[in-house]
């Protein structure tokens, strides 16, 4: 499902952007920053570094459940999966987030509400 914005200044789209692009660098720090600092000026930029929040927490989770079946080998290549499946969501959720539009990661637990 997706939820086009039509009426959003662009700087919003900018923090929108920069809160799914930030986990390249930092892991859930950046969308994290980005949601406690922007949630209640930016109510769109806000949700989606909520989202970028959520799915980068899920992917950890994910990573380190694989990490543990490295033993049996099959981990290594859920871990080559999981990272390549990483990169492609946050590219794609970045794409729509410039749009103005809004972008719910699949395969995400709502950690945070």
């Amino acid at each position: 499902m997706t939820v086009r914005m039509t009426e959003l200044p662009q700087q919003e789209k900018q923090w929108a952007l920069y809160s799914h692009l930030s986990p390249l660098v930092s892991s859930f720090v950046g969308p994290l920053v980005i949601w406690q600092m922007k949630r209640g000026e930016m109510p769109f930029a806000g949700n989606e570094a909520k989202e970028a929040l959520n799915f980068q927490l899920s992917i950890f989770l994910y990573a380190l459940l694989s990490a543990l079946l490295v033993v049996v080998l099959v981990g290594v290549f859920m871990l080559a999966a999981i990272y390549v499946f990483n990169i492609a969501m946050i590219l794609m959720a970045a794409a729509k987030a410039n749009q103005g539009v809004a972008y719910r990661y699949p395969l995400t637990i709502r950690f945070v509400k």
